[in-house]
């Protein structure tokens, strides 16, 4: 496995009827990185997290995961392989609590079966304390163990796009997709967000995300693809970004350069 591309995206096409949603779209990404995904509505960014995901699949071009290819492999395989992800619009079960939320996360370790699970056998029972701690590990870890009894609708915006993210970590990922972590959540919590993605980041996962805050982007990424009408027109450090010309006038404004 070449660990400079941990994650390899090559000559990913994708039509929506007439309309070109993604145009021979390629890029590598290294183990362990972090990088951003970044342009306005409708440059394709979701539906690049869906081919990468599984949830969809390119007319041309292929997704290599781990020295894997994975086009026509389902989201669970995918799952299994390593990679996990989060939504751009909360999928948080509001009525049960922060720790069942992120048990939910473990189904991937599951391994006692159905019926195992209807008659409460010994393993079922084994496997629900090991699902248990892992998920309580996971809110030490982001920093909402103190909330692990409460109702998720009891949590703020920023903690439950936290608790997303816990959720997700369950199932124990290399690889971590995500849409927007920060949409819609208050400038206050913004910086804890980002502290929460870097120690995730230093404990060896990898992170590609989705964001339109370009100042949240730029300060947490070691990289970043800038995609305009599903079509690649930079890739590069946060630096050469910032202060690519072409960037600037697609996007970013003639301020970006100070953001």
């Amino acid at each position: 496995m070449d660990d400079a591309r941990y994650l390899s995206v090559a000559g990913v096409h994708v039509n929506f009827g007439g309309l070109v949603a993604l145009s021979d779209l390629s890029f590598d990404m290294r183990r362990g990185q972090i990088k951003g995904l970044i342009g306005p509505n409708g440059a394709g960014k979701s539906t690049l997290f869906n081919v990468i995901a599984g949830l969809l699949r390119p007319a041309r071009g292929g997704v290599t995961f781990r020295g894997q290819a994975i086009e026509g492999l389902p989201p669970h395989r995918r799952i299994g392989l390593g990679m996990a992800r989060t939504f751009q619009n909360l999928q948080i079960f509001k009525d049960l609590s922060v720790l069942e939320n992120v048990m939910v996360g473990c189904h991937s370790r599951f391994g006692s079966g159905i019926l195992a699970a209807v008659l409460r056998t010994r393993s079922q029972r084994q496997e629900e304390e090991r699902i248990r701690a892992i998920a309580m590990q996971r809110l030490e870890q982001l920093g909402l163990q103190h909330k692990a009894t409460a109702r998720a609708s009891e949590l703020s915006f920023g903690e439950a796009k936290i608790l997303e993210i816990a959720r997700a970590l369950a199932a124990d990922p290399t690889l971590l997709l995500l849409d927007e972590p920060v949409a819609g959540v208050p400038h206050a919590e913004v910086r804890h967000v980002m502290e929460v993605i870097r120690e995730i980041n230093r404990s060896g996962v990898g992170i590609l995300l989705v964001e339109h805050n370009m100042g949240f982007v730029m300060n947490l990424c070691d990289d970043i693809v800038v995609l305009n009408y599903g079509r690649k027109i930079a890739d590069g450090s946060a630096q050469s970004v910032r202060h690519d010309p072409q960037v600037l006038q697609a996007y970013l404004g003639e301020d970006a350069g100070h953001a």
